[in-house]
């Protein structure tokens, strides 16, 4: 249950941080 967890909270990181790169100029 841990690793799952882990890779899904990785996940939503990079799409958090892809988000913000795209938004900014």
């Amino acid at each position: 249950m841990g690793a799952p967890a882990r890779k899904r909270a990785s996940l939503l990181l990079l799409l958090l941080a892809t988000m913000a790169l795209v938004s900014s100029p």
